[in-house]
């Protein structure tokens, strides 16, 4: 996982912030974001849709508990960060994602979506 670095200033200004737990998920475009922190367990992910209305998706990023985003395990977030990492401000975390395909059978999408999720008091316990 890559380290999150701390700055005094952003150098974009498309700010997203994720949906609520169980409404629409937000398409995000390609280029350099910012992502807000979440209370709720929040995803970005790039999805790749094919013609037959199936859909894959790739984990690139979460954030929960009002944490700083960080980057999601597997080979494609890992690609993605490599010697970019993500930087981290007051108003939310930037990362840079690259430009999406859409060719013949499939188009890519990266979306920001929310998931209720909850510990009982021993399954918080279990994870430390």
């Amino acid at each position: 996982s890559q380290p999150v670095s701390i700055t005094d200033a952003p150098t974009t200004v498309n700010l997203f912030s994720c949906p609520l737990s169980g409404g629409s998920p937000i398409y995000v475009p390609s280029g350099s974001v910012i992502l807000t922190p979440s209370r709720r367990l929040c995803a970005l992910t790039k999805n790749v849709i094919f013609s037959n209305g199936e859909t894959s998706s790739i984990p690139i990023a979460v954030s929960y508990d009002n944490n700083p985003w960080e980057q999601s395990a597997g080979d494609f977030a890992m690609s993605l960060f490599t010697g970019k990492g993500i930087l981290c401000f007051p108003s939310g975390c930037q990362m840079s994602l690259p430009p999406l395909n859409r060719i013949g059978s499939f188009r890519e999408v990266y979306v920001l979506a929310s998931f209720d999720h909850s510990l009982s008091r021993s399954q918080e316990y279990a994870r430390f």
